[in-house]
Parts: structure tokens; C-alpha cells; sequence
């Protein structure tokens, strides 16, 4: 009996320390994700530059500018750090922001489900839609996105994009061709290598506006929302993103209130105010326009020159 008893004991102790260990047991890892780009003094940004109005590099200064540079800007203004971009592949954009290659990803990323799987998200801060975008010369009569669903129609998307993505969904018929870029696709529509290209709608008519005797836009379908991906478990780092994104489009995500400030940067590359931007008015002191008081000012000032000469 005794041997028995010492037996026990001494398994106890051989497998004490597993429960001591246990996932069940062990203490939440803390995030750190904000905290360490603050004491770094930087965030580390992947980007594809190559994808405009919303990123590209200055022909002139190699410098990475567009929309989503822009409002990168006042998110690390808010944090109070400097960017650090890495100019990056689509095909790895993914992957590298999982292994830690950066903090965040802003480059025109479609918040989906399948993405929200592998990494967390910010709210939305951009919203979008694909279109369909052919020559002029259009010799497959291709005028809505349901023409595309067709034999013999040869489709350029960028790989690994929401439009790759739509014609897998969808079962499409007609013949995808890849491309590493958008740019590399609307060359080859121009080249007539493909019959048309799906993209988002800002990009293709960014491609548009830059040969405008060449191309036209003759569809929309598929409406995104932007948002602006951190590695799973960066909540520090993605709620803090989120407060910016608050201020610059109001906290009701079904009813933004965009600002100045971020209008402004839409039409700096969009090239006109955001849809439902509503302009605030000059401000007044209550029931007297401001200007009206500045218009009075010299009449005042004269008065009471004279008043003051008069006294002398």
C-alpha cells in the first residue's frame, strides 16, 4: 500500500507543471501593438504603390502620395509618430503584414469576411464600388457587368483583388487574365489583349481621365467599404486608428458626417467633394453674419478718430 501511495505522489508532481501551464490556466498576453509604435517613434506602413488616385510614387520625387498617403498622414500626426512605408507586392501584402513586416496596411483594402479570418480591420474610411471599363471601340458590346459573364470575353483583373475575387463568386464563364497590377491590365485592354477590366471605379477612371480618348467606364456593380487592416490582436493600435477615422467621418458609420478636412483630401484626388459633404457656413455671431462685422470695422475705426480729435 504504501508503494502505491508513493506511486501517486510522484505522478502529482510529474504532471503538475502541464496544468500549471495549460492554455486555461496562463495569463492573456498583453497588446502592445500602440505602445511599441509610440516608443518606436514610428509606424511601419505596407502600401502597394502602384494603384492611383489612392497610392502611387511622384513621377518627379519617387515619393509614395495619394489618398490613402494622406490620410495615413493625420493618423500618425494623431499618434505622434513618423511612417516608415514598405512599398510591397499585392500578392504579399497579406502575408507580410501577419509576419510583422509592418503595423498596418492602408492601399485601398475591401473589408471582407474571408480577410477578416487572417487579420482585424478598422471601420471604413473610404467607400467604393467596382466598374467595368472597356476601349471606345467596345468590339464585344460589353455595357454592363452581366455582358462580362460571357464565353469568349477575356476579363483583366489584378489578381488577388475583390474583382478576382467577384468572378470566382460568381462562377464567371468568360476568361480571367491576371495581372501583378491594374496598370499592367489597363495596358493590356489598351492593347486589346483583353476585352475589358474590373476594378474599383476611382481607379479605372483615374485611367480613364489619363487617356481619355481611349477608354470608357460603362458599369458599376459591387459597392465596398475601405478599411485599414492590423496584424489579429493589435486592438490598442486598431481602436486608436478607429478614434482618428471617428473625427474625420463622425462615430454613426451608417451616417457619416465627413469633414473639411477630409473632403478636402478627397478632392484633391478625386477631383470633387465627397458624396453627401455638406459645406458649414461662415461663421456669425447670432443673427449677424460675420463678414458683415468685418465690412463695418473701418466705419467704426473713422468715428472714433473723429470722436477722439474732437476731444483734443
Amino acid at each position: 500500500m504504501k508503494i502505491k501511495h508513493y506511486s501517486l505522489i510522484i505522478l502529482v508532481f510529474l504532471f503538475l507543471p502541464i496544468f500549471l501551464i495549460s492554455p486555461a490556466s496562463a495569463a492573456p498576453v498583453a497588446d502592445t501593438s500602440l505602445a511599441d509604435i509610440i516608443a518606436a517613434g514610428e509606424i511601419t506602413v505596407g502600401i502597394e504603390a502602384a494603384y492611383p488616385p489612392f497610392e502611387e510614387r511622384d513621377p518627379e520625387t519617387d515619393e509614395i502620395v495619394g489618398f490613402d498617403p494622406d490620410i495615413m498622414a493625420i493618423i500618425a500626426k494623431d499618434i505622434g509618430v513618423d511612417i516608415v512605408w514598405k512599398d510591397v507586392s499585392w500578392a504579399t501584402i497579406f502575408t507580410s503584414l501577419a509576419s510583422g513586416m509592418y503595423d498596418c496596411i492602408i492601399s485601398a483594402v475591401t473589408i471582407t469576411e474571408e480577410r477578416e479570418e487572417t487579420m482585424d480591420f478598422s471601420r471604413w474610411y473610404y467607400k467604393s464600388t467596382q466598374a467595368v471599363m472597356v476601349k471606345l471601340n467596345n468590339l464585344k458590346n460589353i455595357s454592363t457587368i452581366d455582358d462580362v459573364n460571357a464565353t469568349g470575353i477575356k476579363v483583366g483583373i489584378q489578381e488577388g483583388t475583390t474583382s478576382d475575387l467577384y468572378l470566382q463568386d460568381n462562377n464567371f464563364t468568360s476568361t480571367t487574365v491576371s495581372f501583378a497590377t491594374i496598370n499592367l491590365a489597363i495596358e493590356a485592354l489598351n492593347l486589346e489583349t483583353v476585352d475589358c477590366v474590373l476594378g474599383d471605379y476611382d481607379t479605372l477612371n483615374a485611367g480613364k481621365t489619363s487617356q481619355p480618348d481611349t477608354f470608357d467606364i460603362v458599369d458599376t456593380f459591387s459597392p465596398e467599404d475601405f478599411g485599414i487592416p492590423v496584424q489579429t490582436g493589435s486592438d490598442s493600435l486598431r481602436l486608436r486608428i478607429n478614434d482618428v477615422l471617428d473625427g474625420l467621418l463622425g462615430e454613426d458609420e451608417d451616417n457619416p458626417v465627413f469633414t473639411e478636412e477630409y473632403n478636402d483630401i478627397y478632392k484633391e484626388w478625386m477631383g470633387g467633394d465627397v458624396y453627401g459633404y455638406v459645406e458649414k457656413p461662415p461663421a456669425t455671431i447670432p443673427g449677424f453674419p460675420i463678414i458683415a462685422l468685418i465690412s463695418i470695422i473701418p466705419v467704426v475705426s473713422i468715428v472714433l478718430v473723429r470722436k477722439s480729435k474732437k476731444r483734443i
